[in-house]
């Protein structure tokens, strides 16, 4: 795999791990507006959904970082390790805002 295919790659797992919190918030918005559901059950699903979205980041930053690690020492140019650095950054990142929501949960 060339450079441009594992910026590729790691594109996809960085938006995977950053779209996992719009998802889980669309789906506590969607519950939140539900008629038929008791409160007490919309804040179980709230706290189920940001705690899955919590554990789907976390494991697409592990993903991301163990890829960028793995070939690290593969990347011949400045550039492209520049390019690797910044996704590693943007992960470790992501990943910190994961671990801070499941601090934030109540059951964690």
């Amino acid at each position: 795999m060339d450079a441009r295919g594992v910026q590729r790659l790691l594109e996809k797992i960085q938006g995977l791990a950053d779209s996992a919190e719009h998802v889980s918030t669309r789906y506590i918005e969607m519950a939140a507006r539900e008629p038929r559901v008791s409160s007490a059950a919309k804040e179980k699903l709230a706290l189920l959904y940001r705690e899955h979205a919590a554990r789907l980041m976390q494991l697409y930053c592990a993903l991301g970082l163990e890829i960028a690690k793995i070939i690290e020492n593969e990347m011949d140019d400045a550039l492209a390790r520049g390019q690797l650095d910044l996704f590693r950054a943007n992960l470790a990142t992501l990943n910190e805002r994961a671990e801070q929501i499941a601090r934030e949960s109540p059951s964690s």
